[in-house]
């Protein structure tokens, strides 16, 4: 199983523990992956500050149907989106578009 230690030598990664919907950093980001509670809530959170702060980027979102919170939260998303869960993670990958907005 892979973790932190060993990416933590790649240089265009960054690890950042905290909340995200409060982080100005993220704006600067091309890709942004977001895998946090699978609840729908927070993930919305995100979604929203991204939005609320015009980000120019794409947002990775893991296990888009995980549970129904999960799918209603990637179902209640307007914005251009694709699930490329045939490329991802067998519980769903979504990518949203922010760069077309």
């Amino acid at each position: 199983m892979l973790n932190k230690e060993d990416f933590v030598h790649i240089k265009n990664i960054e690890f950042n523990l905290g909340l995200a919907h409060l982080d100005n950093r993220l704006l600067s980001s091309d890709i942004i992956l977001l895998d946090v509670a699978h609840d729908g809530i927070y993930e919305k959170t995100v979604l929203d500050f991204l939005v609320e702060k015009n980000y120019k980027g794409l947002l990775l979102i893991d296990d888009i149907h995980l549970n129904p919170e999960m799918l209603e939260f990637w179902n209640s998303i307007e914005m251009e989106k694709i699930d490329i869960s045939s490329f991802g993670h067998i519980s769903g990958t979504g990518l949203v578009d922010f760069i077309n907005e």
